[in-house]
């Protein structure tokens, strides 16, 4: 909570959309601190719909095709899981028509662990957005998940963030 938003936001944004999703490094979920929540959802989507789909040789580009048509439908399908389950669609959600495999930016909040989107990989532009009530809440979503996944967290303080990490 003691974070710049907007620029949490943003950066938080890149890692997740950078390479349409697609990296095996990517952002797959996301906890904010419930006083934050509002504010960082607000420029969270901000900022993602400022992003250029289109051909990845454009500069301006910043969302591209999928590599794998299959991907497609579980991007679809982990959509509709989150949607039954309760999450609120923000923005995206749905392939996009057209040559070659295209998905919008999708944000989804209201999540939990009982959706697909915040228990599978993604491999693909699509985020959860969770809210927790401190750092013990999000070290125990963190950690419960069977892959080994990369870590981050956002704070202006170096201690709380090696307690955290040093907890995953």
């Amino acid at each position: 909570e003691d974070v710049d938003v907007k620029a949490t936001a943003a950066a938080v944004a890149d890692g997740a959309f950078y390479n349409t999703g697609q990296s095996c490094c990517s952002v797959e979920r996301i906890y904010v601190h419930k006083s934050i929540h509002a504010a960082f959802v607000a420029a969270f989507v901000a900022e993602v719909r400022g992003y250029r789909i289109g051909d990845p040789m454009d500069e301006a580009t910043y969302i591209g095709a999928i590599t794998r048509r299959a991907q497609i439908d579980v991007l679809k399908t982990q959509v509709a899981d989150a949607r039954r389950h309760g999450a609120k669609l923000l923005c995206g959600g749905h392939a996009i028509k057209g040559r070659g495999n295209w998905f919008e930016p999708t944000v989804l909040v209201d999540v939990d662990h009982r959706m697909a989107v915040m228990r599978d990989e993604s491999f693909g532009p699509i985020i959860g957005i969770a809210r927790v009530d401190d750092d013990d809440q999000a070290i125990g979503l963190m950690n419960d998940t069977e892959y080994g996944l990369t870590a981050g967290a956002y704070t202006r303080d170096r201690r709380r963030a090696q307690r955290v990490l040093g907890a995953v």
